[in-house]
């Protein structure tokens, strides 16, 4: 099983994806902050600043594509094209 929480900034995903995570024994996933550990970069607004919405996007989908093959995960991301399937591994 894997869950995944949507939202826009400020909506209470963090704090609900931590309880739920714990709760069901799932290890937690804040897609932002892998993305900005993979870029090097200190902050989202900094990568989208010095390298673009489109390499923001790549990275984007390429982490959600590894974290999709975990086995159990809760995963928080607020990103507004999460929705499109191919692009980020969903059948």
């Amino acid at each position: 099983m894997k869950i995944v929480l949507i939202g826009f900034m400020g909506s209470g995903k963090t704090s609900i994806s931590k309880i739920l995570a714990k709760n069901i024994n799932f290890k937690w996933v804040d897609m932002d902050r892998v993305i900005i550990e993979k870029s090097g970069r200190n902050s989202d607004r900094e990568i989208f600043d010095l390298d673009g919405e489109k390499v923001f996007r790549e990275l984007e989908a390429n982490t959600a594509s590894r974290v999709r093959k975990r086995e159990k995960y809760c995963n928080l991301n607020r990103r507004r094209n999460y929705h499109e399937p191919k692009k980020y591994g969903s059948s």
